[in-house]
């Protein structure tokens, strides 16, 4: 997956978190184009343990949400992954610099 597509999916990923929007987990799964339960369960751990997203189920509602809305900035997350991260990527560290300024406003 490239960057860009990763961080579209994120964006998507967080507008349903913020408008409690995802449904059970099979829709969540599916509104973000995933084959399966576990690869949104790996995603959500994921976001839990590398980006400190607090993230939670509200059985009633049928929806994830995020706890602290606050202390998420999509803004600024290429700043909080590391160049190991991007270059893992992207497949290389040539590909670095250039793709790093895209996400650059």
């Amino acid at each position: 997956m490239t960057i860009g597509k990763a961080l579209k999916r994120l964006s998507y990923f967080y507008y349903l978190l913020s408008k409690r929007m995802t449904g059970t987990p099979e829709q969540f799964g599916k509104k973000l184009g995933l084959s399966s339960k576990s690869q949104l369960h790996n995603i959500l751990s994921d976001l839990k343990n590398e980006l400190e997203f607090e993230i939670a189920y509200c059985k009633k509602a049928k929806t994830y949400y995020l706890i602290n809305e606050d202390k998420v900035d999509l803004n600024n997350l290429y700043k909080q992954l590391e160049n190991k991260d991007l270059r893992r990527i992207n497949g290389g560290s040539n590909n670095f610099q250039s793709n790093s300024l895209l996400l650059e406003e």
